[in-house]
This record gives C-alpha cells, sequence and structure tokens, in this order.
C-alpha cells in the first residue's frame, strides 16, 4: 500500500461455496469493491467451507471461488477453524481499521 493512506474500514466476507446467500454477497461486494476501495475501505474474502456443509474448504474451492465471482481483493481460506464459526456462516463483518473493533455484522 505504498503512496497509499491505511484503510478506515475493512470488510471481511466469511464464506461457504455451498451457500447461495453467500454468493449473493460476494456478487454484490465485487460490485462493491472499488467505489469502496475510492472511500478507504478495503475488502477481505475469508472461504471457511467448500462444497458441502460442514467441509472445510481447500485450495480447489478458493480458486474456484475467487475465479467466478472475479475476486478482486485478497482472499485466503480457513478450514481449520470452520467448525468454529457453524451456524454463522455466511456473513459479512465491518471493522474500523483504526481500532480494530467489529463495527457491523450482517
Amino acid at each position: 500500500m505504498a503512496g497509499r493512506e491505511n484503510p478506515r474500514a475493512i470488510v471481511i466476507h466469511l464464506a461457504a461455496r455451498w451457500s447461495e446467500a453467500s454468493d449473493a454477497q460476494a456478487s454484490v461486494l465485487g460490485g462493491r469493491h472499488a467505489e469502496d476501495r475510492r472511500r478507504g475501505i478495503e475488502h477481505v474474502a475469508l472461504l471457511v467451507e467448500g462444497m458441502r456443509r460442514g467441509q472445510g474448504a481447500d485450495v480447489y474451492d478458493l480458486v474456484a471461488f475467487t475465479e467466478r465471482f472475479s475476486v478482486a481483493y485478497p482472499a485466503v481460506m480457513d478450514p481449520e477453524h470452520g467448525p468454529q464459526l457453524r451456524g454463522e456462516l455466511p456473513r459479512v463483518v465491518l471493522v474500523d481499521a483504526r481500532t480494530m473493533r467489529i463495527e457491523r455484522e450482517w
């Protein structure tokens, strides 16, 4: 981020490939990314589960997810911590980048 100010906020998309709601969120966030970035809001996708509920995401899921939605922002997977999020996927979290506090979830 040389030459750029630090982000004011971070949108974290906790996603699951099996979820239609997650697909809808990815589409909306993809459409907002450029404008949000101009406003100092960065996006990150965190793929937790693969094609089946309860199945941890793997690198193939991550590639398929990012290609399907043309994700133009950082995307990572975390299959190890997925069990801690059961029943809470998918969701989007808005974090204040200065305080690192969660400001909103949906």
